[in-house]
């Protein structure tokens, strides 16, 4: 090896010392690894495999599905957003359908590996089961279709990576997967922020549903969090710098702090038991 050989030569050298070129061709066979889940008893995980197809021009989504006992894997072909059901025997995940522009909710028992559609929407950003296996907790959006220009007073114009989003609202809908129908839908009178899908919008708290919405005055850093139970709502935050993480039905998990200066600052987790 040459004294002089760049860094970004010896980057650029494979398991033999060879030099090898780097271009889209090598980008290709790199895998990614996204959205890790495991079943409520520990038996199997399922993730997702994302990879470039060159030819297609598009990436490819693969939910792998593997039996930690014995080692075995299943696959999913173009599907994302692996949720177990609480039992462990059924599983759901999200599929897009590229000529209608979207989203397909799907349904696999994990012991015959056979699918069936729940439902198709628009966008699908979360899917949170009860501990009933039964109900499905969906986060989803409604947009206004019309191309025309319009005003609004009430909500702003937010960039993100799927474009200008304008008067596009959070939806959180309950749907049986049982009876396959949707049996409640609350939505969120609220534009959805750009980082939606990496803390809830909605969780389960028991039968009812705990759900955080951003507050104008600072969609950023303020929330306001409400609990929702039989076509009735109560706000329990309001002007809050935490969200609702999660609940085991008895006491919700919250994250950030009570109330922030500047936006970046140190989160932490709190156990919230329903006293203020």
């Amino acid at each position: 090896m040459e004294i002089g050989l760049r860094f970004r030569d010896m980057m650029q050298m494979n398991q033999n010392g060879a030099l090898f070129e780097w271009d889209e061709k090598m980008f290709a066979k790199f895998a990614y690894l996204q959205d890790v889940r495991i079943s409520n008893n520990g038996e199997q995980i399922a993730y997702v495999l994302t990879k470039a197809n060159l030819e297609d021009d598009e990436y490819k989504k693969t939910i792998v599905i593997e039996n930690l006992e014995n080692g075995e894997r299943k696959y999913i072909s173009d599907a994302s957003a692996p949720r177990f059901a609480p039992n462990g025997t059924t599983l759901t995940f999200v599929r897009a359908n590229e000529e209608k522009e979207t989203n397909q909710l799907m349904l696999v028992d994990l012991r015959t590996m056979s699918a069936k559609k729940l439902l198709e929407t628009k966008n699908i950003f979360d899917v949170r089961w009860n501990q009933d296996n039964r109900r499905l907790l969906i986060t989803s959006s409604e947009r206004l279709e019309d191309e025309d220009v319009y005003f609004d007073d009430k909500l702003p114009i937010w960039f993100n990576g799927r474009g200008f989003l304008s008067k596009e609202e959070g939806v959180l809908q309950i749907f049986d997967t049982d009876g396959e129908e949707l049996i409640d839908k609350i939505k969120v009178e609220s534009f959805v922020l750009p980082y939606v899908s990496d803390l809830p919008m909605g969780i389960w708290h028991g039968d009812a549903v705990i759900y955080n919405v951003p507050n104008r005055k600072n969609p950023y850093k303020l929330f306001d969090i409400y609990h929702y139970e039989h076509n009735e709502r109560e706000k329990l935050f309001e002007e809050v710098s935490f969200k609702a993480l999660d609940s085991n039905g008895e006491v919700v998990l919250l994250h950030g702090k009570p109330e922030k200066e500047k936006l970046f600052e140190h989160d932490y987790l709190y156990l919230w038991d329903g006293e203020q």
